[in-house]
């Protein structure tokens, strides 16, 4: 898929994730602390059912923390 690392995320009923939106977590999709350098803080979404998600890694997705196919033009 292009440059964009995009993730496949399970989410899990009842469960919390923090996503990174600095592009800097060295464990994306997920947040891993690192934007505290920065002033981007994380999308955090609990979720309420069983879900998998495709997650942006290029941070060009008008949707984010959510691929909406913007790395491909």
């Amino acid at each position: 898929i292009s440059a964009c690392l995009v993730g496949s995320e399970m989410c899990i009923r009842d469960s919390i994730k923090a996503f990174c939106m600095c592009g800097l977590s060295k464990t994306g999709p997920l947040c891993d602390g690192t934007h505290k350098i920065t002033d981007i803080k994380p999308e955090v979404v609990k979720f309420t059912e069983d879900k998998r998600l495709r997650v942006c890694g290029c941070q060009k997705s008008e949707r984010l923390p959510y691929c909406d196919g913007s790395h491909n033009g």
